[in-house]
């Protein structure tokens, strides 16, 4: 909160606030089209232009997606010392390294 209300009182535009998306655990996160082809559901949000049309796509719309250039972005952090920009654009094949329990993903942040 207090960085928000520092970057308003800067006169510094285009802060977008985190979003919390609330997605039950136990929603479901793929699905089949009319033509058998999944569809996941885009994490974490549907580009917010475009949110019917970005909500469920499928692995080949996905790849087409991240080439797409970037309109939306989150100022995070805070300090004097300098900033970095940067985007994950795709993160594929990552390695579990903190599974104790079997299915169970690795937790990969920036």
């Amino acid at each position: 909160k207090n960085a928000r209300r520092e970057i308003r009182s800067s006169g510094q535009s285009g802060f977008v606030p985190p979003k919390v998306h609330e997605v039950h655990i136990l929603s479901k996160n793929k699905k089949r089209n009319e033509n058998g082809q999944f569809l996941y559901r885009v994490k974490p949000g549907p580009d917010p232009k475009r949110a019917e049309e970005t909500q469920w796509l499928t692995s080949d719309q996905i790849s087409a997606e991240c080439l797409q250039p970037s309109h939306n972005w989150i100022a995070a952090g805070s300090g004097r010392l300098g900033k970095l920009h940067f985007e994950i654009i795709r993160c594929d094949g990552l390695p579990n390294k903190d599974s104790k329990f079997p299915g169970d993903k690795t937790d990969a942040f920036a």
